[in-house]
């Protein structure tokens, strides 16, 4: 299923982490434009939209595109819990290399 547009990528910096709870999640695809290389490509994508405290700009979701991350998050998004879950992702690295370390703590 295509995301609609705007994306609003986790684009975090080495180092850099941000947390939040997750009020509903969509998983599906978009196109992008590199700078570099095809014209266009399809990507996989985790839609995760958060509480208004958790993200104060833009807007009220995150789009995920690390397909490490996402399959990280995939076993938290089913849990009956969820909205009780808080989740921090840390960043470690620089793209294309960059790892995201998540962890979940129960509130």
């Amino acid at each position: 299923m295509a995301i609609n547009p705007p994306i609003e990528f986790m684009d975090l910096l080495d180092g850099q982490e941000t947390s939040f709870h997750v009020v509903r999640w969509e998983e599906g695809s978009t196109v992008i434009h590199p700078t570099t290389g095809p014209r266009e490509k399809t990507i996989g994508l985790l839609r995760l939209w958060v509480r208004p405290e958790d993200k104060r700009m833009g807007t009220d979701y995150w789009d995920i595109v690390a397909q490490t991350t996402i399959s990280r998050l995939r076993p938290y998004l089913a849990r009956s819990d969820l909205a009780q879950l808080r989740f921090t992702v840390r960043r470690h690295g620089v793209a294309p290399a960059a790892r995201d370390e998540i962890t979940v703590a129960v509130e």
